[in-house]
Parts: C-alpha cells; structure tokens; sequence
C-alpha cells in the first residue's frame, strides 16, 4: 500500500463484526452482497435526519461529541484525498491479523439491553478500494480534545501514519459478499 494506505483489491478476504443496534448497520446473512454506495452510516443518519432517541442527557452528548470527531475526520479526508473511502459511507472491516484486537474490544463491550449486544463476526470477500488506517487516532473515547488536536489526528490517521501495530482499521468503498461465519 502507498503512502496514504489506499489500495485495490479484488475478491479478498476480511472479516467484518456486526454489533446489531441502532447505530450500525442491518443484519447480514450468508451469501448476501453489500455495496457500500447503498449504505449510509447509522450514526450519521441518525443525527442528519433525527433517528437519535438518547433521553440520557451525558449519553446524548457522548453521541454528539463522537459525530463531531467523525465530522472532523470527513471533512479531513475530503482535504488530504477526497478519493480515500469515506468514514460515512464505507464499511468497516479487519484482517486477521488484527481480528483479535477488534472482537475484544466490540465483544466485550457492555449494553444494558441484552437485545442490542447480538454480535456476528463474518469473513467476507470484499473488491473496491480499501483505506487502512490506525484506530489510535479516532481512539480518544470520550475525551474532549481540542478541535485543533481532533484535526491533526486526522490527518496523521488519513496520511497513513501508524502509532502502533494491531489496532489497524480497513474501511471499503465497493462490494462485500458474506461467505462465513467466523468462529473462534
């Protein structure tokens, strides 16, 4: 991959986590083929057009200051490539080797209601353009950095700059088609 961690690939294998809950995508099933120009992030949407139902007002603001950092990190890569496969409207993926990482993380998170942890993991065969990024920089959790900090994180995140190994992020722009269940 080049300096800015964008490539090509064709039928190749990754692995997607599915967390079922109102802000990500809908289920996925077996043999079934996403394409991403379909897609239009939850988180997203549900601040654009009002889907958002948080009553907890420190949650609402979490929320909020996550669509901000994200926002930032759009508007970022339209600066650095607007080319780079969008935060927005890509879908997330791993490879093997940082599989681990991602399923501890997403797995082992806690939800309150039991019907939103519903969690699958998928191998997935993927063609379009993958960006491969490093999740330290989009990793403040809930911390409130200052703007300026949040927009040099993205650009050290979309100019491909890796502050450590296995934690890495691919994001698709083309098509994904189903083709497992991946058991650990």
């Amino acid at each position: 991959m080049g300096s800015t961690q964008l490539t090509f690939v064709e039928d190749h294998t990754f692995y997607h986590i599915c967390r079922y809950n109102s802000l990500h995508y809908e289920a996925l099933s077996l043999g079934e083929t996403v394409q991403t120009s379909n897609l239009f992030n939850p988180m997203r949407q549900s601040w654009e057009i009002g889907r958002t139902s948080i009553s907890n007002p420190r949650k609402a603001a979490e929320s909020y200051w996550r669509f901000t950092k994200e926002q930032i990190f759009e508007e970022t890569r339209i600066s650095v490539d607007p080319e780079l496969p969008s935060r927005f409207q890509s879908i997330w993926l791993s490879d093997r080797e940082n599989l681990k990482y991602w399923t501890d993380l997403l797995l082992n998170t806690t939800e309150k209601d039991e019907s939103k942890k519903v969690t699958s993991v998928f191998k997935v065969a993927v063609t379009g353009k993958i960006f491969a990024g490093d999740a330290h920089w989009i990793e403040t959790g809930n911390d409130t950095l200052p703007l300026k900090d949040i927009r040099e994180k993205a650009m050290r995140y979309w100019s491909g700059e890796i502050f450590r190994l296995g934690h890495m992020e691919f994001l698709l722009e083309g098509k994904m088609k189903v083709v497992g269940e991946f058991k650990f």
